[in-house]
């Protein structure tokens, strides 16, 4: 049984996982329903009533590619969590990422998650190119549909599975707690 990360939501129907491109084309050129699950991060109910589900984590792709002018290939599929120190290796990181990291990157970008304004967009907006399996088992990349169709697809083009996405020279952040009382923080907050 599938269970997303809250536990609100739970399917009953067959799990695949393939372990290479040539299987995931076979197992989404099959006839029935099928949804496909990244990180289960959504509380949505989209992958209840599937026929099939399709769970690409086995799926066996690099997580990074090389960095080429400002722009890597990466696993569509991968958890931000697992790229970010992927992508600090080459000495690039993300622009933008939001507070969760657990999220699949096709996840994050497929549903538009995480902008913080013009200057810092969303994972989506960061895609430069993308490689899908239609609904055919076929391979589509954004030369034969427009990027803005591939950038936030909701999976209605196919499985995203690899994305070309604009990096930025690694930084450091630093986060700084603090605990204050109350009539402090009204007295200094702005």
């Amino acid at each position: 049984m599938w269970t997303n990360w809250a536990g609100n939501e739970t399917a009953t129907a067959p799990i695949s996982r393939p372990l290479g491109l040539d299987q995931l084309r076979a197992t989404v050129a099959e006839p029935e329903n099928l949804r496909v699950v990244g990180a289960g991060h959504s509380f949505t109910p989209i992958v209840c009533g599937a026929e099939r589900i399709l769970d690409l984590s086995q799926l066996h792709l690099p997580t990074v590619g090389p960095v080429e002018d400002g722009q890597v290939w990466a696993n569509a599929n991968a958890r931000l969590r697992d790229l970010s120190p992927a992508l600090a290796e080459q000495g690039v990181a993300f622009r933008n990422l939001g507070d969760i990291n657990t999220q699949s990157l096709a996840g994050a970008a497929s549903t538009a998650t995480h902008g913080t304004g013009r200057t810092l967009p969303c994972l989506a907006a960061e895609i430069a190119d993308a490689k899908f399996i239609g609904a055919t088992g076929d391979i589509l990349t954004t030369s034969q549909i427009p990027l803005e169709m591939a950038q936030v697809t909701l999976g209605l083009l196919g499985i995203l599975t690899e994305a070309r996405i604009n990096v930025v020279p690694k930084y450091n952040l630093r986060r700084r707690v603090t605990l204050t009382d109350l009539p402090d923080v009204l007295a200094n907050m702005h």
